[in-house]
């Protein structure tokens, strides 16, 4: 959202449904785990753009203690990897009226920029598009994030600061090749994709967003290997 005095409100927003402690959720993981990855979905759109977050607005369908409780330092626990003070940002809302018997939970980001330092439609023709991370989802989060194989918040605020990377986006439930698409369609241009690697699925969801999308000139991948060091894979090039 452009501003008339030549700045830019940025939005991010996730939500969570069925994962967490309680006993009717689909996937049974700890309240912070819960709060942890939805920060970090919401704070990478944010973030990706160039923009500074600024409030975080939590809305949780369950009760303040103990669920909202843990699902609050999993966000406030990712929000401090930005220098974020979260009794200065983090809004909350929890349900306390009826009892909850599975987990349920939004939030929204928002953010500041100025508008000519925004990292959007940076893209440019003969870019290589590269994949960080591997897409992954339910269970199989946890597990690939002690083995390092997604990408991270702290990944995404090192790429921003990176001239030789043009475009970050975040890749969710529509998988690496539809988003890879947006990145060309935003700047008018095609996605011409590299034969499938047999490590990397682009159709597969990718949860919350354990992969994230950059275009770079082509001979800066060595650059972006020597900085990242989760798993790497050339996904197409802009056309």
């Amino acid at each position: 959202l452009k501003v008339p005095t030549g700045h830019a409100i940025i939005v991010g927003s996730t939500s969570s449904g069925g994962v967490g402690p309680k006993e009717m959720d689909s996937l049974k993981v700890q309240g912070r785990v819960v709060g942890k990855f939805m920060a970090r979905v919401a704070l990478i759109d944010v973030v990706a753009t160039g923009a500074f977050p600024l409030l975080l607005s939590v809305t949780l369908g369950v009760e303040k203690e103990p669920t909202g409780r843990e699902i609050l330092e999993g966000i406030r626990t990712e929000a401090m990897i930005l220098g974020l003070e979260p009794n200065q940002v983090l809004m909350e809302n929890t349900e306390d009226n009826f009892m909850t018997k599975q987990t349920g939970a939004g939030l929204t980001v928002i953010g500041f920029a100025n508008e000519d330092e925004l990292r959007l439609g940076k893209t440019r023709p003969g870019d290589m598009i590269v994949a960080i991370g591997k897409p992954k989802v339910g269970q199989e989060v946890i597990a690939a994030e002690v083995r390092g194989e997604i990408a991270n918040l702290r990944q995404v605020s090192l790429l921003t600061q990176k001239k030789f990377v043009h475009d970050i986006v975040a890749v969710g439930s529509f998988g690496i090749a539809y988003e890879a698409k947006m990145m060309a369609y935003a700047v008018g241009r095609q996605v011409k994709f590299r034969e499938e690697p047999n490590s990397i699925d682009l159709q597969k969801t990718a949860g919350p967003a354990t992969v994230i999308l950059v275009t770079i000139d082509q001979e800066k991948l060595k650059d972006l290997q020597e900085l990242i060091k989760t798993p790497i894979t050339t996904i197409g090039e802009i056309t």
